[in-house]
């Protein structure tokens, strides 16, 4: 994708002097990446050194089920979550740069996702 450096330079520079570095690291190793793309790269298996820990795996279980999940929903759920340690949650915050942090991952949802209780 051809986009302008020096766009990505003033971009970097505003963010790093206004304490976004590590924002601006990712905007810069991105920066040619078509968005569809980084939001699917979001979303894939991830490899980690060390499990969830017990007691959140099964906090996670309790309240699945609480809301209506049947278990094996929520087995779904807890492997997707132990595989891409990702939880997207309702915005909670108007601000410009948190929608902006938080809409890339919303344009590609894996597939296929577990799906949700019948309420």
């Amino acid at each position: 994708m051809d986009r302008d450096p020096s766009a990505k330079d003033l971009i970097k520079r505003k963010l790093i002097g206004n304490g976004r570095v590590e924002l601006a690291e990712i905007l810069s190793k991105h920066w040619d990446t078509a968005l569809e793309e980084y939001a699917q790269s979001l979303w894939e298996t991830s490899s980690h050194e060390s499990s969830l820990e017990k007691e959140l795996v099964q906090s996670f279980q309790k309240e699945f089920l609480r809301v209506g999940y049947t278990e094996e929903q929520a087995a779904l759920w807890i492997e997707s979550l132990e595989r891409t340690r990702t939880l997207q949650t309702a915005t909670h915050r108007e601000s410009r740069t948190e929608k902006a942090i938080s809409w890339p991952p919303t344009v590609v949802f894996p597939t296929p996702m577990p799906p949700g209780p019948d309420v």
